[in-house]
């Protein structure tokens, strides 16, 4: 207990260092650990919770009382079981909002280098990016006004179809002329942001959040069915290895009952094919 207690105090001494060294980059890593912690306790309540829902007996149960034969039964054992627990839109909405703190944190860290030409650099990107944000706003509004005319026009209201129609056609026309420049200015401007945050100190706080996103939408998820589906999971991996034991042995025997004579043309003194003959 004493070494526990000399360990939390080590461990929290040195993250006081860091936070006083370099507070920004400390904080961006804090939040995202402590993300995934949370993930990490959330799976093993969602584990917990299969345990104590019948898991593995109910299992078996369904593989012995299965009326359409064994495999069907182990069939039945697969289960999305509590993985919603750890995967859900509550959880993707936290990670949605722990990257936009990411986001901001790399930009701070950006500012506090004092590169001016990063600073140009991140300031061209965001004017792409308004621009490419406005017009995306712009033609969504339009949809929507389109929308509310296309539901007066259903509900048998006064409306102006010809004048309804040339305003659609307006709308699909100005897309199409668009689009094009507008999906240009908008790949530049991703390409743009992803070389701002790279080349700055910034990245490290991109880096925590892709490893917390990865243990949030990947490992943890993946660890929970892989562990409530494991009696499923191991049965079909002895089948398939028995099935292999079997089929390798009869390739063996095949290949040591068959013949391994090899044909020889024969011919004469004179150079004339006279047959064949095998030799072993």
């Amino acid at each position: 207990m004493h070494r526990f207690i000399e360990w939390v105090t080590d461990l929290i001494d040195d993250y006081g260092e860091s936070f006083i060294e370099a507070p920004l980059k400390t904080l961006s890593k804090t939040v995202s650990w402590i993300f995934s912690i949370v993930i990490g306790v959330m799976s093993v309540v969602a584990y917990i919770k299969f345990i104590a829902g019948g898991g593995y007996p109910h299992a078996i149960a369904t593989i012995k009382n299965s009326e359409e034969g064994f495999f069907a039964g182990v069939g039945d054992t697969f289960t999305n079981g509590t993985v919603h627990m750890v995967a859900n839109n509550g959880v993707y909405k936290a990670l949605g909002i722990i990257f936009i703190v990411q986001i901001v944190l790399a930009l701070i860290m950006l500012f506090f280098e004092g590169k001016i030409w990063k600073w140009i650099l991140a300031i061209i990107d965001f004017i792409l990016i308004a621009v490419s944000g406005i017009w995306s706003l712009v033609k969504y509004n339009q949809y929507n006004k389109l929308y509310a005319s296309l539901e007066k026009l259903y509900d048998n209201e006064e409306i102006d179809e010809v004048g309804f129609s040339n305003a659609i056609d307006k709308w699909i026309n100005s897309i199409r002329d668009n689009i094009k420049i507008f999906a240009i200015i908008a790949a530049v401007a991703v390409v743009l942001f992803v070389v701002v945050i790279m080349i700055s100190e910034g990245r490290c706080a991109i880096f925590s959040f892709a490893k917390s996103a990865a243990i949030t939408c990947a490992a943890m998820p993946l660890a929970i069915l892989i562990l409530e589906n494991i009696i499923g999971l191991a049965i079909g991996l002895v089948t398939i290895i028995v099935i292999g034991i079997i089929l390798l042995i009869i390739c063996s025997f095949a290949d040591g009952g068959s013949d391994s004579s090899v044909a020889t043309e024969a011919f004469d003194r004179a150079g004339n094919f006279i047959g064949w003959f095998h030799r072993k």
